[in-house]
């Protein structure tokens, strides 16, 4: 995976879901990191290692990412299987791009028929999340100098 175009696909992604700088759940930094596995065609670890090799994670990010391997590996499995790539091994699953972040801001809205969206998730199978509590700090520099942005 070749450094700058990790780094600038990482960053996009970031932007892509709104993921600022400060204290941000496992659940997102994940989210983030099945893109990067989709855009390179790699396991999870590989991205894990290549965060930290390419100074976009701090060493103390990724020992923590580490830790808490298992319950990264099961949003991996919840958003390969949502993402419809070849990741999930074919694209013969039911689904329409994005329709995770689509349910999840329909939720977040008032005059939302329930029973609506939880037919829409039997329909095109789609697991809940588990909450994610914890959060970690990503610091991005201030600075357009990519080398200033890091996550810690």
């Amino acid at each position: 995976m070749p450094t700058d175009e990790f780094r600038d696909a990482f960053f996009a992604h970031m932007n892509e879901l709104g993921i600022k700088a400060g204290k941000v759940k496992l659940d997102e930094i994940v989210r983030v990191m099945v893109l990067q596995m989709n855009d390179f065609m790699v396991p999870y670890e590989s991205v894990r290692r290549r965060l930290e090799e390419t100074d976009i994670m701090q060493k103390e990010a990724a020992d923590y990412l580490s830790s808490k391997q298992e319950e990264a590996l099961e949003f991996v499995a919840i958003f390969i299987k949502d993402s419809n790539t070849y990741l999930g091994n074919g694209t013969c699953v039911k689904t329409v791009s994005g329709i995770r972040t689509l349910i999840e801001y329909a939720e977040s809205k008032e005059n939302v028929d329930n029973y609506l969206l939880m037919k829409i998730k039997k329909e095109f199978d789609i697991a809940d999340m588990p909450i994610a509590e914890e959060g970690f700090e990503i610091h991005i520099g201030e600075n357009s100098d990519e080398k200033e942005r890091s996550i810690s």
